[in-house]
């Protein structure tokens, strides 16, 4: 799906190219008009971190309720690939305690220090393992 259907940089929890026809173009767009208890069906999903190599760092929810890219929507502004891995952000962490961070400029805000300090927070208490991504 992905290979069709990903464009640069999309921010959606499913691919989706608008512009090819076919049944995954309306089977996506019905999942994201679907609503249970007035919240989209991608809240229902939680993805388990194991190596962070299928899990989409921002787009996906993998630690709490919602995806970072709404926890920490300044941050997922200065990201420079939106739809990076978990892994990609991650790994270095694991070997050397410090966190790969791809910005397109250094957060400077107060607001948006603020939400960096707290995804250091959240992302310090996660480890990756052997296992794959569920």
């Amino acid at each position: 799906m992905e290979a069709c259907h990903w464009k640069n940089n999309q921010s959606s929890f499913l691919p989706l190219n608008g512009n090819i026809a076919g049944c995954w173009k309306n089977i996506a767009k019905l999942f994201f008009k679907m609503k249970l208890n007035g919240n989209g069906l991608n809240r229902l999903i939680m993805g388990k971190v194991g190596k962070g190599d299928d899990i989409r760092f921002w787009i996906d929810t993998w630690v709490g309720d919602f995806p970072f890219m709404e926890r920490w929507p300044n941050l997922f502004g200065l990201e420079k690939f939106k739809s990076c891995r978990v892994a990609e952000r991650m790994e270095a962490f694991q070997e050397n305690g410090v966190f790969s961070w791809q910005w397109s400029r250094q957060p400077e805000s107060d607001e948006k220090l603020q939400e960096w300090q707290e995804c250091i927070e959240v992302l310090s208490l996660t480890r990756l393992s052997n296992d794959k991504d569920a």
